[in-house]
């Protein structure tokens, strides 16, 4: 009887489902057994984190797939949802970028039923914002579908706003991803409700200048032809002088001379003057102490300049890692970074995810560190792996909680699964987003147990609020499922302990129980997460008894 008690009391390793929860699991890309989440979550990390690269365990192609097999069955269940939630994580600047979520309102477009095709065209202003926008969803609907009735008045509809906000888009972005606004127009025939709006859509489809008397409304379009007239840079300045709102887009090429970038650095839109600071810094626009580099400070400092610009805190985090090295990704160009300028970066880091209340109960921030985070990359960003993303994840909540113990952690070291691999990480406020991920990315990589947290503070007799464990889920090298080993943690400890999973890639898989209210999923860089993180470690909402559990 004592192999038949000790079998039966021995921990279940995560290659095993949990005992009578076989059918509430599911088996992994690493072939551990983990909670699957629900298909509205599934929305919420494709729509935040995208699928493009892939993950360690699922190619591109795969994770795309069943991450757009979701958000059909999302639309199939409750279309007017869908909609909602698209409409909110775009207009909210969630997102790390737009893409996916003018993806997912096409299938919504595509797919949905009568009801919510005309949610989701009634959506479009919304979610396409600028011209760029349009021409994407454009390029994404007609490749899921014709056009038809619904397809046609959503895109006839957005050009029949603002006449001026239109003509600007429409001077500003002319064509992209194939196609053009001449194409959109000739297709979805918007009926012009003003001679202002008559003119636009004569000059878009021919080219037809306005008549004057029309000029002071349909002024982006008049400033787009003084512009190209100019032959000198002098002629430009004086252009742009008259016109304030001429973007760099709307400027031939030959004339952005150093004057011009210049003249440009306080109207340049905050999002293309980050991803613009390498070529202005190589072109000697941004030495220290110089005007240039003012400007380029103040508006990164500024918090509600970088939410009204929706900039997103991975675009950020992106921009500040290949500025700072100094070195293009994919070219051959080089430049000497401006500390300021990386200073002023880091800062609006922390100030895009808004002013976040001091936690103040005791957090064990774990983050893995194992082979596929190092591996997988965040929205395609092909400089920035999972595992530097989240200890800059990390790092924005350690500084927002005095009472925290950081330790990364991994099954091994890559050689041998085996012993864990646990390492302090010295998050200090005085110390760089830079330094912090440097810290992170020369660990050896190992496979992934996301019980480790639990299990080290347990046995080193931590008390603990609340675990913040920063993954991608794939979890299988434990001899103790995650969700188990808080629990033991709980009966333990004597402490109703909480659980956050922070999770960095868009797969359909959570260490986080869904039966127990102590455990929660969240989207990594979802911009409204450190908020709810807070409240949820805070136990502000629904409180029960955890440590009986």
């Amino acid at each position: 009887m004592t192999y038949l008690r000790k079998t039966i009391a021995d921990p279940v390793p995560q290659s095993e489902p949990l005992p009578g929860r076989e059918r509430e699991q599911v088996v992994n890309s690493a072939g551990g057994y983990v909670f699957p989440v629900d298909d509205w979550t599934r929305l919420d990390r494709f729509l935040v984190l995208g699928t493009e690269g892939g993950s360690y365990y699922a190619g591109e192609r795969q994770l795309t797939l069943d991450s757009v097999a979701a958000v059909k069955r999302c639309i199939r269940a409750d279309g007017k949802r869908t909609v909602s939630q698209i409409i909110a994580i775009s207009e909210a600047g969630r997102a790390v970028r737009n893409r996916e979520s003018l993806f997912a309102l096409a299938a919504c477009l595509s797919y949905g039923s009568k009801t919510t095709r005309q949610l989701a065209g009634k959506a479009l202003p919304m979610v396409a914002r600028t011209g760029s926008h349009l021409l994407e969803f454009a390029r994404y609907a007609t490749t899921m579908r014709g056009w038809g009735r619904t397809f046609r008045t959503a895109v006839a509809n957005w050009y029949l706003r603002d006449v001026s906000e239109v003509a600007f888009q429409c001077v500003k972005y002319g064509s992209r991803y194939k196609w053009s606004h001449k194409d959109l127009v000739l297709l979805s025939h918007p009926r012009a409700r003003s001679p202002e709006h008559h003119a636009l859509f004569r000059w878009v489809r021919s080219g037809a200048a306005p008549s004057p008397e029309l000029h002071a409304t349909l002024s982006p379009v008049v400033a787009l032809s003084r512009i190209q007239a100019c032959v000198q840079d002098t002629e430009a300045l004086q252009v742009m002088d008259q016109y304030p709102f001429l973007s760099w887009e709307m400027i031939p090429s030959e004339l952005r001379t150093d004057a011009v970038w210049e003249a440009l650095l306080p109207r340049i839109p905050l999002g293309a003057l980050i991803r613009l600071l390498p070529m202005l810094t190589r072109r000697g626009l941004l030495p220290s102490m110089a005007d240039g580099e003012q400007t380029v400070v103040r508006r990164l400092s500024q918090q509600d300049q970088l939410e009204r610009a929706r900039i997103h805190p991975m675009g950020i985090l992106k921009a500040l890692k290949t500025y700072s090295t100094g070195r293009s990704d994919r070219g051959q160009s080089a430049w000497t970074p401006n500390p300021r300028v990386v200073a002023a970066l880091e800062q609006a880091f922390d100030l895009a995810f808004g002013l976040l209340d001091p936690i103040r109960q005791r957090v064990y921030l774990g983050l893995d560190v194992s082979g596929s985070m190092g591996w997988a990359s965040v929205a395609g960003m092909a400089n920035m792996s999972a595992r530097e993303a989240g200890a800059a994840m990390a790092m924005l909540v350690a500084r927002k909680c005095p009472r925290q113990v950081v330790r990364t952690f991994s099954a091994g070291d890559g050689s041998a699964w085996g012993p864990p691999i646990m390492r302090e990480l010295d998050i200090r406020p005085e110390m760089s987003l830079q330094a912090i991920i440097q810290a992170t990315s020369d660990l050896p990589f190992g496979g992934t147990d996301c019980a480790m947290p639990m299990l080290d503070a347990m046995a080193h007799r931590i008390k603990v609020d609340a675990f913040l464990v920063i993954t991608d889920s794939e979890s299988w090298a434990g001899k103790v499922h995650a969700a188990e080993a808080l629990r033991q943690y709980r009966r333990k400890m004597g402490i109703p302990a909480r659980l956050v999973v922070v999770a960095m890639t868009a797969n359909r898989f959570s260490v986080a129980d869904p039966r127990d209210g102590g455990m929660l999923d969240v989207v990594g860089f979802d911009t409204s997460g450190p908020a709810v993180i807070r409240r949820f470690i805070a136990g502000e909402g629904e409180t029960e008894n955890l440590v009986a559990a």
